[in-house]
């Protein structure tokens, strides 16, 4: 393969996130739906960083070009919980784990 380059959407803006575990469930969901999607069968896993990192790496391996992932209202998770400061810290550092997957 190659010469197609695969991109991705996540997009927050369809979910609501007043917890840091609906946070991960919501990150979990959408890499399990990538990776059926592109017929990758991940490592069960329940650490949503681990199974992205594997996921980025297997399509990259699949398809010989860089992924691309399209990041689609990245700071709802934040910023819909500016009143609860707990929930707020606790999702910044999700999304930290998340988007570090990302930078590298």
């Amino acid at each position: 393969m190659g010469g197609k380059t695969p991109i991705d959407t996540l997009d927050f803006s369809s979910h609501t996130f007043n917890t840091p575990e609906k946070l991960e469930l919501s990150l979990n969901s959408f890499i399990d739906n990538i990776s059926k999607e592109y017929s990758i069968n991940l490592p069960d896993n329940d650490l949503y960083v681990d199974k992205f990192s594997e996921l980025i790496k297997r399509i990259y391996e699949k398809f010989n070009e860089q992924v691309v992932i399209l990041v689609d209202e990245y700071d709802l998770p934040i910023i819909d919980n500016l009143s609860n400061k707990e929930v707020l810290e606790e999702n910044k550092e999700v999304l930290r784990s998340f988007y570090r997957v990302l930078k590298n």
